[in-house]
This record gives C-alpha cells, structure tokens and sequence, in this order.
C-alpha cells in the first residue's frame, strides 16, 4: 500500500470531518451544527489555502516533480466544490433553497 503525502493526508482528514458535520447536520436537522460547519469550513479553507501555496511554490522549485504537485493540489482543490455541494444539499434539506 502506498503511503500518503501530507497534502493528501490533509484532505483526507478534512474531507472525512466535514462529510460527518454534514450528515451529522442533515439527520438532525439541529441548528448548533451550523456555526460549526462554517467555522469548521473556514478553517479547513485556510489550511487548503496555506497548502495550495505551498505546492505553487514547490511547482516553481521542483520541476521535476511537477506532475506529482499537480496531483497533490487538484486533490486539495478537489475539496472545495465537494464543500459547496453540501451547502447546497443541506440549504435543499432545509427548504431554504428551492
């Protein structure tokens, strides 16, 4: 089994984290999970930012490694549509957005 990169631990892991915040949210339909999601996303934003520019500047340095960059950062861009697309189900669930 091949092991990981960090980036790729990282989207993982906050990929895992927000899959569970946002079921936990569509089961219960509780209102505490909201201001958690979104400081959880706001958070997981910065972390994805700060890594998306750290492999740019890995881009630039490395350009032997360029393809593997690359892989590293569509799959911690990959995350933000996938972020996007649980507001809209949720917003759909909770007949805000019709």
């Amino acid at each position: 089994m091949k092991k990981l990169s960090a980036y790729q631990r990282i989207a993982l892991v906050t990929f895992s984290g927000g899959t569970l915040l946002f079921y936990g949210a569509l089961i219960t339909g509780e209102d505490i999970f909201i201001p958690i999601c979104i400081l959880y996303t706001l958070i997981c934003g910065l972390i994805h930012g700060i890594c998306l520019l750290l492999l740019f500047f890995s881009f630039l340095k490395h350009p032997l490694q360029r393809k593997t960059i690359v892989r590293e950062g569509l799959i911690l861009w990959v995350n933000f549509p996938i972020a996007l697309l649980y507001l809209f189900i949720y917003l759909y669930h909770q007949k805000i957005l019709l």
